[in-house]
Parts: structure tokens; C-alpha cells; sequence
């Protein structure tokens, strides 16, 4: 008998066990999943703060070769007109007729010796006439291409940036116009000609940034991984700790508020069965299984009662 009764009871903690690792795993599942959840929200949020970052590098870069630039190429301007000692009235004239000037001329061979010089990595370097109402579509009177004079369709893109006076573009698909490839800044200067009020134009440079934007999504992607990688190892160490920090509690609470009052009422039921029913029945107040216990110490009262009478009446 002793020898069942404690297979019973191997039995029952048994089931006990399986019900706690049941709930902890179910938990474990649950912080799981949110960690998950959270786990890309957090790598979403970092990567649009990323990009951020990397778009604010690269406007500071465009902005250091704007400014750079600007100097430099408004010296250019008028030290060519200068030089040539221009007529600008004359200049227009000839313009307008689309015909070479010897303004024009040197201001090819100033473009082009800096291009071939390698001069801030310049692709190219033009000078474009805006639209008006006089000139009609915008063409380009100077450039470090030759064939690009009067020839060249300027795209609709520059010539929206010429009218909206944006400083800069940046072209990360290239400039398939020119037959450039990779990502390209186009720089925007407003110029106007001293001495030739209204005769406004723009310099138009070329700067290849593939190389640069590489370099700084590189950067940014190491930093990326790391960041991934020691949060990922954190969302998962926290669920771990969390988790073990759960079963325990549930262990301690299961134990205190199901486990302790079925024991203790397994054991006085057993008690009972064996004859002995002058045992007191213990009543967890506002436990789980208060009812119960109520139920059956009111239960053995009786019996104990019934007993009582019993034995009086014989």
C-alpha cells in the first residue's frame, strides 16, 4: 500500500512539473515573440536614423564642394570675359545666333584644363543659359566638352534646378546624359556677368560621389552590425533572465497558492481514508482552493458528528 500511495504521489508532482514548465514555456514563447517584435522595431527605427545620418553626410559634402567651388568658378567667369575683353551686348548678339565667341573658346579651354587636371575630381564643368522668354530652351555656351555647345538637350531635372535655384542634385542613378554612371553631384551656380547686368547663367559641375557614398554606407554598415548584434545579444540574454526570473516566481507561487493547499488536503484525505477523521482540515483564507477546504472540513464535521451519534445511540 505505502509502495502505491507514493507512486501516487511521484505521480501527481509529476503532473505539477509538467504543468509549470508548461506556463513557463508558453511565457517563454510569448517574451519570445515580443522580443522579436521589438527586436525590428527598434533595427527599423535605427536604420531610418541611419540613413539619416548618411543623407546629412552626404549634404555636408555637397555643401563643402558647393562652397569650394563657387569661388573658384566665379573667378573663372569673369576673368574669361575679362581676358577676352568682352562685349556683352556683342556677346548676346552672338549667342542668340548661336555662333562660337572668343569668350566661349576660352572658357572651353579654362573647363577643360580643369577637368583634366583632375581639379576636385570634376566629371564636368559647364556653363548653361536658363530658359527665358528671350532664349527659349536652355542650352549650354561653355563646357569642358566641346560637343556639348549649343548641342547638348539639357535635362528637364537641371533645368527645373536652375528655376527653383536648388544649390545642388544629387543623382545616385548618374547622369546617363553625359554617359556617366554611379551616384553624381551636380552643382548649381547662379552667376551674374558685373559688367553685364541681366545676363545671368549658371555653372553647372559634375562631381562623381559613388566613391564617397560607398565609404560612407560602408562606415555606417559595420556600425550597423555591431549595433544589431549587441542589441540582438541583449533582447535575448533579457528574455533568457526574464524567463528564468518567471519560472522561478511561478515555482514559488504555484507552490504557496495550488501545490502546498492540495498537498497538505491529498494528505489529510489520505489520512481519512486510513479511518482517522479527528484531523483538522487547514483553510487558506482567500487561497485558492478555499472553498474546497471549507467544503471538506465542513464534510468531516459531519462525519465526525454522524460518528459521534452513532456510537451514543449504541
Amino acid at each position: 500500500m505505502a509502495e502505491k500511495k507514493n507512486t501516487k504521489g511521484i505521480r501527481f508532482r509529476k503532473k505539477r512539473s509538467i504543468i509549470l514548465y508548461q506556463i513557463a514555456g508558453l511565457v517563454a514563447v510569448v517574451l519570445l515573440i515580443s522580443g522579436v517584435a521589438t527586436f525590428f522595431l527598434i533595427q527599423k527605427s535605427e536604420n531610418r536614423l541611419i540613413n539619416k545620418s548618411i543623407d546629412k553626410q552626404i549634404e555636408t559634402e555637397a555643401n563643402n564642394m558647393v562652397s569650394a567651388l563657387n569661388y573658384i568658378t566665379e573667378a573663372m567667369v569673369e576673368s574669361t570675359f575679362a581676358i577676352t575683353e568682352a562685349n556683352a551686348q556683342q556677346i548676346n548678339s552672338d549667342i542668340a545666333q548661336k555662333k562660337m565667341t572668343d569668350v566661349q573658346r576660352a572658357g572651353d579651354q579654362v573647363a577643360k584644363a580643369m577637368v583634366d587636371a583632375g581639379s576636385f575630381n570634376l566629371e564636368n564643368l559647364s556653363v548653361i543659359v536658363p530658359p527665358t522668354a528671350f532664349t527659349g530652351a536652355a542650352y549650354v555656351i561653355v563646357s569642358s566638352d566641346e560637343s556639348l555647345v549649343y548641342e547638348w538637350k539639357v535635362p528637364d531635372y537641371i533645368v527645373q534646378a536652375m528655376q527653383s535655384e536648388t544649390p545642388y542634385l544629387l543623382r545616385k542613378e548618374g547622369v546617363p546624359e553625359l554617359g556617366l554612371e554611379g551616384a553624381q553631384l551636380i552643382i548649381l551656380q547662379a552667376q551674374e556677368i558685373s559688367f553685364a547686368p541681366g545676363f545671368n547663367l549658371f555653372v553647372v559641375s559634375v562631381v562623381p560621389m559613388q566613391e564617397k557614398i560607398d565609404s560612407i554606407n560602408a562606415y555606417y554598415n559595420k556600425e550597423r552590425g555591431n549595433v544589431s548584434l549587441t542589441m540582438g545579444l541583449s533582447v535575448f540574454l533579457s528574455i533568457i533572465a526574464v524567463v528564468i526570473i518567471i519560472f522561478f516566481l511561478l515555482s514559488y507561487l504555484i507552490r504557496k497558492r495550488i501545490t502546498q493547499p492540495i498537498d497538505e488536503l491529498s494528505a489529510t484525505a489520505e489520512e481519512v481514508m486510513r479511518g482517522q477523521i479527528d484531523v483538522d482540515v487547514k483553510v487558506h483564507e482567500g487561497g485558492e482552493f478555499q472553498g474546497l477546504e471549507s467544503v471538506f472540513k465542513e464534510m468531516l464535521d459531519s462525519l465526525r458528528n454522524l460518528v459521534t451519534r452513532s456510537t451514543e445511540n449504541n
